[in-house]
């Protein structure tokens, strides 16, 4: 080609060699009395930023007995989906006796966006009691 130019590409860097920084996301609660469906704690990824989420997980134990006993759920939702319904990770269970305890995780390797939110959520639908969770995502932030 005559009076052409040749195009530079510079290849970005992959993810891993981009700053990244490990994100310990975690939320604890101590005594929690039956509730209905509450965002526990969220998680939003940084304008110029990525985030690979690469593990999530749920506890519940039961530290006094429910009268009655219900539904328990803790969940991990990812809220930059069209539909509410898409857990990362939903835990249904039963824990009506002191000590009872569920526990819960997943491995994965899931990329969010700027803007992207990981939202940890519970319900406990039993009547009377107290319960203590712990809900705890593994995410990684490097730049976009």
């Amino acid at each position: 080609m005559q009076g052409g130019s040749n195009p530079q590409f510079t290849p970005v860097p992959v993810w891993y060699d981009r700053n990244p920084v490990r994100k310990g996301f975690k939320v604890e609660a101590s005594n929690m009395a039956p509730h209905g469906l509450t965002l526990q704690g969220s998680y939003t990824v940084p304008v110029g930023k990525k985030a690979i989420l690469s593990s999530a997980q749920v506890t519940a134990y039961r530290t006094t007995a429910a009268t009655t006993a219900g539904m328990i759920s803790l969940y991990v939702v990812d809220a930059f989906d069209i539909d509410p319904e898409y857990f990362i990770l939903r835990a249904l269970f039963n824990l009506p006796l002191v000590g009872d305890s569920y526990n819960e995780s997943i491995g994965l390797f899931l990329l969010l966006t700027a803007g992207d939110i990981i939202s940890l959520k519970s319900f406990d639908l039993s009547e009377g009691g107290l319960l203590f969770i712990n809900m705890t995502c593994s995410i990684t932030e490097f730049d976009a």
